[in-house]
């Protein structure tokens, strides 16, 4: 599943790449975060997930493959990214229109928030995707409780604000909370405890904003977020 890859190992907001998806090169026209097309035909992708599912059914080894397994949590959690993409239009319609609507606002955000917890549960029925795992794997090399706690923030900080403090926080003439995901990982854990109370915090600004029929919305502290999550071992 190489071809995959690069869509599934990245967080949800990172899967799509330019304004359309071309057919002619089979890619996306430009590459980013904020994408708002697949880097891939999406029917393609459709077609290669239901010769997955239909494999296990022919073969009673393939059913119990753990590679096809991966394969298969891989394939649907990029299928979900895609879905995480057209919401985001709907998303962009409904509050950055002539008049914004906190309804419509809440009704898609609600859909998106949902596509996340989905995922996340997705990603929690095989071991390749936690992030427990990862944490357990690094606080495995401590050898006090102090050592442990310390290897359990590094491993929280790498898949999600890439440290060091200094940049984190903005001193030193740093750019605070870049580079952001720049490890990030479609994870359990990531995706229900980070990526949903971060896009929580646009949800609900989004919408208040449209209550007040305001185009001034406040600024939003994503590291102040991040920081929290990172920290919690500490």
């Amino acid at each position: 599943m190489l071809f995959l890859s690069n869509q599934t190992r990245r967080p949800f907001w990172a899967s799509g790449a330019g304004d359309e998806w071309d057919a002619q090169y089979n890619i996306g026209t430009s590459a980013g975060f904020e994408g708002t097309a697949p880097r891939y035909n999406p029917r393609h992708h459709i077609k290669a997930l239901r010769l997955l599912l239909s494999a296990t059914k022919k073969s009673p080894l393939l059913k119990k493959s753990r590679s096809l397994a991966v394969d298969v949590v891989d394939a649907i959690t990029a299928l979900m990214a895609n879905e995480y993409i057209v919401l985001k239009q709907q998303l962009d319609i409904a509050a950055l229109g002539v008049s914004p609507s906190a309804a419509a606002i809440e009704t898609v955000t609600q859909k998106m928030a949902l596509n996340i917890l989905e995922t996340d549960q997705l990603l929690g029925s095989n071991d390749n995707f936690l992030l427990g795992k990862w944490v357990a794997d690094a606080r495995r090399f401590g050898q006090t409780d102090n050592e442990r706690r310390l290897l359990e923030f590094n491993a929280r900080n790498q898949v999600t604000l890439w440290g060091p403090a200094s940049l984190i926080s903005g001193k030193n003439g740093m750019t605070p909370g870049s580079p952001q995901d720049y490890a990030g990982k479609s994870w359990q854990g990531l995706y229900a405890d980070f990526y949903l109370p971060r896009q929580q915090l646009l949800f609900d600004m989004l919408a208040d904003a449209a209550r007040l029929a305001s185009d001034s919305q406040q600024a939003i502290d994503f590291t102040q977020l991040g920081l929290n999550f990172t920290l919690a071992s500490l």
